[in-house]
């Protein structure tokens, strides 16, 4: 019990040091995913570097999703190079100011050029279902007749999207949670139809296909 109580004791006066002399530990607050989200009261400053000595960029307000680049630990400050999530600004952020984010990337429903984690030739209409991992992105691609008016039903937690894009990776259509979307492709071809986890919360989802 005496070693127990000392040990305690001696964990408690370091970290009372450690506080009290305002540095952290380098190896806390280092996210490792490829988006963070600022959670602080009110904003936090990005600068050009990182140092607080450093200009300041901007101010990032709370709940603000940012794509990290990297993240090095410091003696009294962490930090992560970061840009906002269109790519218009990049610079460093207080890395103890910044949540892991485990959501798709947030444009994945927007533009087929962000890979997907996982494509699947589907034989055509019919019911397919499945389970998204955290922050997942699945591609389902159709080869729907010339034509014929391509019927998507999704079944699925509002955290879940998808998409129709065209061959060319024009976006057709798109909904979140259970939606219904009707493409049209006059000259067939292949239509990609993503389904993504976009908050982080994974779940299960079905899609029923059918050609008019």
């Amino acid at each position: 019990m005496r070693l127990v109580a000392a040990l305690l004791f001696s964990l408690a006066m370091s970290g009372a040091a450690l506080a009290q002399s305002g540095r952290q530990d380098p190896g806390t607050h280092l996210p490792d995913t490829d988006f963070v989200v600022v959670r602080i009261d009110g904003s936090v400053n990005m600068r050009a570097g990182p140092t607080t000595e450093a200009n300041r960029l901007q101010r990032v307000p709370d709940g603000t999703l940012l794509r990290r680049v990297a993240c090095e630990a410091g003696t009294d400050e962490s930090w992560c190079e970061v840009e906002l999530a269109d790519g218009s600004l990049a610079g460093w952020v207080a890395a103890r100011f910044l949540m892991p984010w485990y959501g798709a990337d947030p444009f994945a429903l927007e533009s087929a050029a962000i890979p997907s984690d996982r494509r699947i030739e589907v034989r055509g209409e019919g019911a397919y279902s499945g389970t998204l991992a955290k922050g997942e992105i699945l591609d389902l691609m159709l080869s729907p007749p010339a034509d014929a008016v391509v019927g998507v039903t999704l079944e699925a937690a509002a955290s879940i999207g998808t998409t129709a894009f065209s061959q060319d990776a024009a976006p057709l259509a798109s909904g979140r949670g259970t939606s219904e979307l009707a493409v049209l492709l006059p000259e067939g071809g292949k239509l990609l139809i993503r389904i993504a986890d976009m908050v982080g919360d994974g779940g299960n989802w079905k899609l029923d296909v059918a050609y008019d």
